[in-house]
C-alpha cells in the first residue's frame, strides 16, 4: 500500500511505500552520496579555476555553489519517486 510521506521530508504530490524503510535507507544513502559528489566537484571547479590563473570572484563562487545546490534540490523526491515505481513494478510482477 502507498502512503503520502509524513515529516520534515514530506513533499506535495510524492509518495513511499511505508512499512518497508528499505527505501527510504537507500534514498537517504543514495542522496547523502550525491551531496558528497556534488561539493567535491564544487571544489575540483574552484581549484581548476585557480590553477587555470582564472581565479573566481566571490560573487562567482557563490552563483556556482548557488546553481548546484538548485540542481541538488528535489533529488531526494526523483529517488523516491523511482523507489516507489520499482515497488508498484514488483508488486505486479508478484500478482
Amino acid at each position: 500500500m502507498v502512503h503520502a510521506p509524513e515529516g520534515p521530508h514530506a513533499r506535495p504530490g510524492m509518495s513511499y511505500v511505508n512499512g518497508d524503510h528499505s527505501d527510504e535507507l537507500v534514498v537517504t544513502a543514495a542522496h547523502g552520496a550525491s551531496a558528497h559528489c556534488v561539493a567535491r566537484l564544487i571544489t575540483a571547479a574552484f581549484d581548476a579555476c585557480e590553477e587555470a590563473e582564472m581565479p573566481l570572484s566571490q560573487l562567482q563562487r557563490t552563483a556556482l555553489v548557488e546553481a548546484a545546490l538548485l540542481e541538488f534540490d528535489g533529488f531526494d523526491v526523483h529517488l523516491r519517486s523511482l523507489a516507489v515505481v520499482g515497488r508498484m513494478l514488483d508488486d505486479l510482477g508478484e500478482r
